[in-house]
């Protein structure tokens, strides 16, 4: 039989292979992917959003699988489809490969790690934070230690604690999310004797009149 689209013999029903492919199968893969890692938090930037891996070939995996374009569900039947990825560091190698019954394609691309700082872990460096938690009174030896887990558990993208300073009375720990800061209040306000809240407006935008606020969480033991 000859394939009616370029008279090559058949292979693949009435068509030869590579007319088959052409005609069915949609099959594109990036030959460069450039994944960005941040070195301090070890998360991947993945679909817009920094994200924690079990290990770096399954961040690569998963950035492969995202950006590679098949219609293969479309096409229905028992098409398989597999990723092997080898090296490591900063350069991985991987290989797309479909298959069903004798027809195989296979598709190489490289993946380069992207080592730098995401933008929540450059705040935290750099003394950022939203929410200040003002710790008074007769509190625990440990509240540090106990708050720094407590926001360590928080999932928040700016989950972290800029810096802590002894005042009179007390302590002040600066937290980068306001959200945390809310948690924090109802954690630790239930064994405290006075909880209060308040905040400062510490810029305004000209064209929207959006303003940006610090909160102050008062916890009094």
């Amino acid at each position: 039989m000859i394939c009616p689209k370029c008279g090559k013999p058949s292979e693949v029903g009435i068509f030869c292979r590579d007319c088959y492919i052409e005609k069915n199968i949609r099959f594109r893969l990036p030959k460069k992917i450039e994944l960005p890692y941040c070195t301090t938090c070890q998360k991947y930037l993945f679909k817009g959003q920094w994200t924690a891996f079990p290990s770096p070939d399954q961040a690569v995996k998963s950035v492969v699988k995202d950006v590679l374009k098949t219609n293969i569900k479309k096409l229905g039947g028992d098409i398989k489809q597999e990723i092997k990825i080898t090296g490591r560091g900063k350069r991985f190698e991987a290989t797309v490969t479909l298959s069903k019954d004798s027809l195989v394609l296979e598709k190489p691309t490289t993946i380069e790690i992207k080592r730098t700082i995401c933008p929540d872990c450059g705040r935290a460096s750099s003394g950022y934070y939203e929410a200040v938690l003002q710790v008074r009174g007769e509190f625990p030896e440990n509240i540090v230690e106990k708050i720094t887990r407590f926001v360590s558990n928080c999932e928040d993208q700016r989950a972290f604690i800029s810096r802590v300073e002894k005042v009179r009375g007390g302590l002040d720990v600066y937290l980068g999310s306001k959200k945390v800061g809310e948690k924090a209040r109802r954690e630790f306000g239930r064994k405290c004797v006075e909880v209060k809240k308040s905040f400062k407006t510490v810029s305004k935008d000209r064209q929207t009149s959006k303003e940006t606020r610090r909160f102050y969480y008062l916890l009094r033991f």
